[in-house]
């Protein structure tokens, strides 16, 4: 439902002090999204992969498994991770939950995206837009308690503010001079990962199924031939 309160002169700059979920939440909600629409690597990172390359990069690619397309999707990931995570950027400009916080924002990084991007433009695009808009889908499924309530979901169509009249997530207090600080932020971000780790490890191992069914049948190498002998 839309609430449109808190209309002040100089914008929404003196209403702020949200609490919305925290960055834990919101980093595995970008990650779920992306791996919806990109896929999840095909194994866990690990310490030690064959192959793994050379030079600069080679640690990362021991690290996420060797194959150049796992080292793509676990790069992927971490950006997943980010764009989940980055519409509360907007505090640092006292508008947080409005402008970064709408589908607008999301048209925003798909384009953004599409210009970066060299292969698979619409893939990666689609990924990007969808872990940037996971973080709106979290605050809207949030439990706001300082108005105006919600997010202005739908801008620049409209600048009302919408929320869930089901709450998923607690709030995240800022208020560190109160006694339950520690204990209410931590018990909110125990019951993010609850919820959301379930989901991150489903959506591993359906989207890891299916890029490796999807993957071609490898050829077996041939066997080196000696060179002829000469009598």
């Amino acid at each position: 439902m839309p609430d449109a309160g808190c209309r002040t002169p100089d914008g929404y700059r003196s209403c702020y002090r949200r609490e919305m979920p925290s960055p834990v939440g919101h980093m595995l909600g970008g990650v779920i999204a992306g791996w919806l629409v990109a896929g999840a690597p095909s194994r866990p990172a690990t310490g030690s992969a064959a192959g793994a390359g050379r030079g600069r990069w080679a640690g990362f690619a021991r690290l996420s498994g060797g194959s150049p397309a796992d080292r793509r999707l676990w790069i992927a990931t971490l950006a997943f991770a980010v764009l989940g995570a980055l519409a509360d950027a907007d505090f640092l400009f006292g508008t947080h939950s409005t402008y970064s916080h709408s589908v607008g924002a999301v048209a925003v990084v798909a384009l953004a995206a599409i210009a970066v991007v060299r292969r698979d433009r619409l893939r990666w695009a689609l990924a990007a837009a969808v872990a940037y808009g996971s973080h709106i889908l979290l605050d809207w499924m949030g439990n706001d308690t300082t108005p105006p309530i919600g997010i202005m979901a739908l801008w620049p169509f409209t600048t009302d503010f919408y929320q869930s009249e089901f709450y998923v997530f607690m709030a995240i207090s800022r208020r560190y001079w109160l006694d339950n600080f520690w204990s209410h932020n931590l018990t909110a971000v125990a019951r993010e990962i609850a919820v959301l780790l379930p989901l991150l490890l489903t959506t591993w191992w359906v989207r890891r199924s299916r890029n490796r069914r999807a993957l071609p049948a490898r050829r077996p190498e041939a066997a080196p031939q000696s060179p002829p002998q000469s009598t």
